[in-house]
């Protein structure tokens, strides 16, 4: 009995275990089924993957491509630009270049001298030296600069310059000639080639007989009036140590002087002279300097200036000179007397 009872509990027990592994079997069988969904899914997913990536590459690349065709449409553009502006640059400097050449021509045309002539430039209120007789301007300076262009076979032609301007003027190719009462100075000599002088001369006080002046330190601190540009002017700065009043001419210097606005003039003694003749309250004095007048041309001309002093010397040796300064001083003196009368009426 006992053992029977064995014998069925075994067999219930193998009948659970039968049962139990196919129980087993069917869930492995689950699990694998459920495994290789799951890698197809897997892999379909791979692939779905594989070709969305292939496609954004194949994009990627063909907007890569486009941009690359843009880039180079757009440096072939920059580049027809680049050679447009270059070739409107060419035009434009070549134009320029023909502007500042025919300006130049024409400037160079304005200054040079006609062919057959000779120009003098001169400042014409210093008589006797140069001064007008109406339109025309006379003195020992055009008389001496008319023997030179006789001895070069050409004819004068004559500029009327403000004095200040005469060197400049000269310098700058507007003339061949300057002679104008030029003293010949250190600093001149610098600038411009002098011919041999032709005169000696000097400055003086131009003053009231009432208020004379003699010396140089009588006008320190005096109103001094000068012609602009004159070795008068630079004697008051150097000499005087102060500034001095300018005038466009001896005369108008003297007009001031006349008129209270000025407490003395220094000038050249012959244009000193000048204007006080036949003012009998005025009077000069002597000598305040020593200087000597130059005809002036630009440097670097030795021919021209050998001929210029050939004539001068010329003038000087056969008293023509003389001359020429008798009458000139003459016929300024007669023009001023004339315009004094004139002012009494």
């Amino acid at each position: 009995m006992k053992h029977s009872v064995c014998m069925f509990a075994v067999a219930v027990a193998a009948s659970t275990l039968f049962f139990g592994c196919s129980k087993s079997d069917d869930a492995v069988s689950a699990i694998k089924e459920k495994t290789d969904a799951a890698v197809a899914a897997t892999k379909d997913a791979a692939e779905a993957v594989k070709d969305t990536a292939v496609a954004a590459a194949e994009k990627t690349a063909e907007v890569a491509e486009a941009a690359a065709d843009k880039a180079v449409e757009v440096a072939g553009a920059a580049k027809d630009k680049a050679a447009e502006a270059v070739e409107a640059a060419k035009d434009a400097g070549a134009a320029a270049a023909e502007a500042v050449a025919g300006a130049v021509a024409g400037a160079a045309a304005a200054v040079a001298p006609k062919e057959g002539t000779i120009r003098m430039i001169t400042e014409a209120t210093f008589p006797p030296y140069e001064f007008r007789q109406g339109k025309e301007v006379v003195g020992i300076d055009v008389e001496i600069c008319k023997a030179i262009a006789k001895a070069l076979g050409k004819e004068l032609k004559i500029e009327d310059v403000e004095f200040d301007s005469v060197l400049p003027s000269l310098i700058a190719g507007k003339a061949e000639l300057a002679a104008a009462g030029i003293t010949v100075t250190e600093d001149r000599k610098m600038q411009v080639d002098f011919s041999v002088p032709y005169v000696r001369t000097g400055i003086v006080f131009v003053y009231a007989k009432a208020t004379p002046f003699e010396k140089g330190e009588q006008a320190k601190g005096k109103k001094v009036g000068v012609q602009n540009g004159t070795t008068s002017a630079d004697y008051v700065r150097k000499d005087l140590g102060q500034e001095p009043e300018m005038f466009d001419s001896p005369a108008s210097a003297f007009a001031a002087l006349k008129a209270g606005k000025v407490d003395v003039v220094i000038a050249d003694i012959d244009p000193a002279k000048a204007v006080i003749k036949g003012q009998d309250g005025y009077d000069i004095s002597d000598l305040l300097t020593v200087e000597e007048y130059a005809v002036a041309i630009k440097k670097g001309q030795p021919e021209l200036l050998a001929t210029i002093n050939k004539v001068i010397e010329g003038l000087k040796d056969s008293g023509e000179l003389d001359k020429i300064t008798d009458e000139m001083t003459a016929k300024a003196n007669a023009m001023a007397a004339a315009e004094e009368a004139a002012k009494a009426e």
